[in-house]
């Protein structure tokens, strides 16, 4: 007797935004602070900041010039000589105000070159990672006040760092960048294969003029960033509210940079929950990997406990800045659809009635006191049937830490990305942090 397994995706096909909440990719544009006419396409605005210079101080010399004419009034009569007396006029003694180039509405800004500050930037200017954890900081206080575990700084922030530079440089808030790769392309291609990833961002856009950024100004943007991803995130239905309070996160690596038009911040959360035997690692064209999942993620009664799934992506192409800021979705998902192309089993009378069923080579399951420890073995030549991104997740449903504001909450176990063109594989084997 054949059994059927239907794909959480296959379930809820009818709903495409469910789908995307079932399979956790919460992961939208920072909620707009105020909407202005926009005077080109390619300038989007998230926060406005329109700097003025201040008023220029009048001359000390006006309050002595109104003293000395408020005595000579009430004394003008006591004598002639008092009436003939001659003192500044009002109009000489204020001071001109400054030439600026930000006072005028029809100032066009001058050509010039964005500019980053990196980890490797001397602290006497800016402490990039002062301003790091402070963002830990204030991420961890609102998971706190839901009674969830504080996340942990991952240890290479690499990936995060380089994609907040590229958006501070060029001037553009989007998941994907200008290679096209969404971030779980950019975490992969990097080797960073043994956990799971997910990506809220924000970025502050200033229209007119240059921001001369301060400490005290970028740890007020951090602040008012991850304060309004929490509580002011409906325009993008809380997807950074969930991502930030998923129970599932336990690390996180956060990327910070910024130019004289931009400032941009990276979260990506990291679901690093299997204790890996080996992992993944790709060998003659075929996946091999072992470890022992928690039972927090492992359902006994399931008929296939570890569900292990393949998203497809076509390869992508290289990205205009416009089209980043104007033509790709807010919201990225695994795959083109959301949906997986394929589920891997093992050898049985079980498949999937949807999508494409994948026996692996070598699938051992066992368990242990830790949890169900497994060892996989799965030959990608039946995946790969054209060219393109071949992403493989193990997707668990997290069964001891509820979601504070979703019913179901599936943690992401893994991250292999596996790109497919001319006949060659393209990938890059586990990265150690």
């Amino acid at each position: 007797m054949n059994i059927i397994l239907e794909t959480l995706s296959s379930i809820e096909c009818a709903n495409p935004e469910k789908i995307r909440s079932i399979i956790r990719q919460p992961m939208y544009i920072i909620e707009k602070e105020e909407k202005i006419e926009k005077k080109k396409a390619y300038e989007p605005i998230i926060y406005y900041r329109e700097i003025r210079p201040r008023k220029a101080p009048r001359n000390r010399h006006i309050v002595k010039t109104l003293a000395v004419a408020t005595i000579l009034i009430l004394i003008i009569m006591m004598g002639a000589y008092f009436a003939t007396q001659k003192y500044p006029q009002t109009s000489s003694a204020l001071t001109s105000p400054p030439t600026s180039t930000y006072t005028t509405q029809t100032y066009t800004p001058p050509t010039y070159t964005p500019y980053t500050f990196t980890s490797q930037q001397p602290a006497s200017k800016i402490n990039i990672t002062e301003l790091i954890l402070y963002t830990l900081n204030q991420i961890n206080s609102e998971r706190e006040k839901h009674g969830l575990q504080p996340l942990s700084l991952f240890i290479n922030n690499t990936v995060a760092q380089q994609h907040a530079e590229e958006m501070a440089a060029h001037g553009y808030l989007s998941h994907w960048d200008l290679k096209g790769y969404k971030p779980y392309m950019r975490w992969g291609f990097e080797g960073f294969t043994w956990f799971g990833i997910s990506e809220s961002l924000g970025a502050t856009f200033v229209e007119y003029g240059r921001m001369l950024w301060t400490r005290n100004e970028l740890l007020k943007t951090i602040r008012d960033h991850i304060y309004n991803m929490i509580y002011n995130d409906a325009e993008s239905n809380w997807g950074h509210r969930d991502d930030l309070l998923d129970p599932c996160h336990n690390y996180v690596a956060i990327g910070i940079a910024f130019s004289e038009k931009t400032f941009a911040l990276v979260i990506n959360a990291i679901d690093d929950y299997i204790l890996w035997y080996e992992k993944p690692k790709i060998i003659n064209s075929k996946l091999h990997m072992s470890g022992i999942i928690p039972y927090r993620f492992i359902n006994k009664s399931d008929i296939v406990p570890i569900n292990i799934y393949v998203f497809y992506d076509e390869v992508p192409k290289e990205t205009s800045v416009y089209e980043l800021n104007n033509v790709l979705p807010s919201a990225w998902s695994y795959g083109e659809t959301g949906k997986p192309i394929a589920g891997i089993l093992p050898k049985s009378n079980i498949y999937y009635k949807d999508i494409k069923t994948i026996y692996a080579e070598k699938y051992v399951t066992k368990n242990t006191d830790k949890g169900l420890f497994f060892n996989i073995t799965i030959d990608l030549k039946p995946i790969l049937d054209k060219e393109g991104i071949y992403t493989i997740i193990i997707l668990q449903e997290d069964l001891e830490q509820k979601h504070p504001f979703r019913k179901a909450n599936y943690c992401t176990l893994t991250n292999i990305v596996i790109k497919y063109e001319n006949g060659t594989l393209i990938y890059k084997n586990t990265k150690e942090p």
